[in-house]
């Protein structure tokens, strides 16, 4: 799968949830806005209000995943038990 049908599928995903996650908007940046096969990730701007995701933003930057694969299993499986947030 492409990073940019990666990105939509995220999108896809996360915005059924966008009331209860206070997500006000999704951005897409970098270089996949520029439709350079070369990208090598993926740049999303969450626009939000949510603490859940405020932590998940600190173990990030904490360096708390193995791999960017791990970090998004666990942002996955968190969004499957909508009482993990507050």
């Amino acid at each position: 799968m492409e990073y940019l049908q990666i990105a939509e599928e995220f999108a896809k995903r996360i915005w059924p949830y966008k009331e209860k996650l206070e997500v006000k908007d999704l951005m897409l940046f970098g270089s996949l806005t520029n439709n350079k096969k070369t990208s090598r990730d993926i740049d999303i701007l969450i626009i939000h209000q949510n603490h859940f995701l405020d932590k998940f933003q600190q173990m990030l930057k904490d360096k708390k995943f193995k791999s960017a694969l791990d970090s998004f299993l666990f942002l996955s499986n968190s969004l499957k038990n909508l009482d993990v947030l507050e």
